[in-house]
């Protein structure tokens, strides 16, 4: 047993070596035709530039950046794959060599950028690979450097922590950004209102708007009106939380169809909403939704555990006067991977789904 075990990590070990070759390989030979990309779209756009119109010029815009980024990327695996080719053991280091090391790597963007960084005193010494480790630090900083608020310099705080967990002491280094930290992955109205001309030009006649709470999203009367005014039918997926009178008035100029998440009984709903009072301040939005005389109905997410509650789902959205109920299986998208991860049907429930949708809609369809 011992002998195969061995034999095993052997191959494994091969197996990785090969990989770590692939991927080096890989990363170095695809950044020749990015460069070309790259190289060819920015000639494009400096020698034909006054032939083509905003949008012909913002989409060899789109072009350079992603090039761009795909460059950046290939860069990073390049890292990445060198750091694994070269095997280095866990050392005794001291948590200030590891900060110096890091910073040392970002003085001229530091510099560059008037950052103000702190470094306090007292950190601990680390059993670590001193490589990776530098890396990720690197990286910290990095991201601290380029992601703060518009017209101020960054601010950074560099730190020990030690921590007592289940009686075992752990200590570590903290990196604390002043700045926003996120960039903002909103996209720009001008976008979306080219994005949905661009549709209906093709044939589209729906666009709907989910994801998160759209509800939030600044520009939502100007993207539903865009859509209108395009001949699009338009629907938003809510949460149902927020529809006061403010976004009532929004969705009741330009919105065709307010679908409505419901999670099941309201055990399963504030369950699947993280919250306890999630129903209930959905319930309490409902009456002035049904007065504005905008259409809506539920969307019921199915998962493996509460196809047996679908009649409750269809009895509630009867009684509340929604035009619609629709099943919509669990997906590991967002925040389902992290609390639901051992939810998501299987064909056997899709199945008794579908027939339990086809029993309830004979039992409603006539009401």
């Amino acid at each position: 047993m011992e002998h195969r075990v061995q034999e095993r990590t052997a191959e494994l070990q091969q197996r990785n070596r090969g990989l770590e070759t692939l991927l080096y390989v890989s990363s170095h030979d695809l950044r020749e035709p990015l460069r070309s990309i790259t190289n060819f779209s920015q000639l494009v756009r400096e020698r034909y530039g006054n032939r083509l119109d905003a949008k012909g010029i913002d989409y060899i815009d789109r072009v350079i950046r992603a090039a761009q980024r795909m460059d950046q990327l290939m860069e990073d695996l390049l890292t990445l794959s060198r750091a694994q080719r070269v095997e280095r053991p866990y050392e005794e280091v001291r948590g200030d060599d590891l900060v110096r090391a890091a910073l040392t790597q970002l003085d001229e963007t530091i510099r560059r950028t008037g950052a103000r960084v702190k470094v306090a005193d007292g950190f601990p010494s680390f059993r670590v690979n001193k490589t990776w480790v530098t890396q990720a630090l690197y990286n910290l900083l990095a991201n601290a450097l380029k992601f703060h608020r518009p017209g101020e310099v960054p601010e950074i705080d560099l730190a020990p922590y030690r921590l007592i967990e289940e009686a075992t002491p752990k200590v570590g280094l903290v990196v604390r950004n002043h700045g926003t930290g996120v960039v903002s992955e909103q996209l720009e109205i001008e976008s979306l209102q080219a994005a949905v001309a661009d549709a209906a030009s093709i044939g589209y006649r729906v666009m709907s708007v989910s994801g998160g709470e759209p509800l939030l999203y600044p520009a939502l009367a100007q993207l539903l009106r865009a859509a209108y005014a395009a001949g699009l039918v338009s629907t938003v997926t809510t949460n149902g939380m927020l529809l006061d009178r403010r976004q009532l008035d929004v969705l009741g100029a330009d919105c065709d169809l307010v679908a409505i998440s419901l999670d099941g009984i309201p055990e399963s709903h504030n369950f699947m909403r993280n919250s306890s009072r999630s129903l209930d301040e959905m319930c309490a939005r409902l009456p002035a939704l049904r007065a504005s005389g905008i259409p809506f109905g539920f969307i019921f997410t199915l998962t493996f555990h509460n196809v047996h509650e679908l009649d409750w789902v269809a009895r509630f959205a009867f009684e509340r006067g929604a035009s619609l109920l629709q099943l919509h299986p669990l997906e590991p998208i967002g925040r389902a991977t992290c609390r639901l991860d051992e939810s998501y049907p299987d064909g056997e429930e899709n199945a008794a789904a579908l027939c339990e949708a086809g029993r309830i809609r004979e039992l409603y369809e006539d009401k």
